[in-house]
């Protein structure tokens, strides 16, 4: 699946760029643990220092099932728009597709003000606002309409259990995407990486803070990221 690749490639251009290693301290903003039936699909999973990477999700299901299957984890239900951190505690912070769910641009500076405060470096992915296909509702053009619209759309036409979350009418969906422009003012000086080809960029990826002080290593990184697995930490 598509999505699988653009997963893929994001976990790996992470490891590349930041080469992590058993002092390296993590905090994973939002993750969660993969699910039985689609193994190894998270940062989480394939991590191979669990404790030194902390977890904070909203949502207790989520840190409840992550803590029983990864032992060694540190799993905290917390909002991530007031992290219980001191500054700059964590080495980096990755936050994989979340910042769009957070419901509204003023939310947005919140988080990524928390990410950068608690962390010396970040590596933040978000979809496309203006790529022709919304991830969440599976349909095309939405992302071009005005957001209450997008939500008016959703409320009438989803894709499985999608559907069923916007049918009521009453719900309200968290979805709010980002531009690049919008990306670059709420973390000024990082670099908004392409997750891509050229003209077709459905994801991007914020890269910043003292990793940026690499140069020409996180330039030849996000030209060439290699690909990373367990075995790889291990060599």
């Amino acid at each position: 699946m598509v999505s699988d690749r653009s997963r893929r490639r994001k976990l790996d251009l992470f490891f590349t760029l930041f080469s992590p290693g058993p002092a390296t301290r993590v905090l994973d903003l939002g993750g969660e643990a993969s699910h039985q039936h689609q193994p190894n699909k998270q940062l989480l999973d394939l991590y191979p220092w669990r404790d030194r990477i902390v977890l904070v999700n909203l949502f207790y299901p989520n840190v409840k099932r992550a803590a029983e299957a990864l032992p060694g984890l540190t799993a905290i239900c917390g909002d991530a728009l007031r992290l219980p951190f001191a500054d700059k505690s964590f080495d980096v912070c990755y936050s994989n597709a979340v910042i769009e769910h957070v419901f509204n641009r003023e939310n947005q500076r919140l988080f990524a003000s928390e990410i950068m405060r608690v962390s010396r470096s970040w590596f933040v992915t978000t979809p496309n606002r203006w790529f022709p296909f919304e991830p969440h509702m599976r349909l095309p053009l939405v992302t071009w309409l005005p957001q209450k619209w997008q939500h008016a759309v959703g409320r009438r036409i989803g894709y499985h259990h999608l559907q069923r979350r916007y049918k009521s009418g009453g719900d309200y969906t968290d979805v709010c995407l980002l531009s690049r422009s919008w990306l670059r003012r709420l973390f000024p000086g990082s670099r908004v990486v392409r997750n891509g080809v050229p003209g077709f960029t459905p994801t991007f990826i914020v890269v910043g803070g003292e990793i940026l002080s690499r140069g020409a290593q996180v330039d030849a990184a996000i030209a060439r990221p290699r690909p990373w697995s367990m075995s790889t930490a291990a060599s």
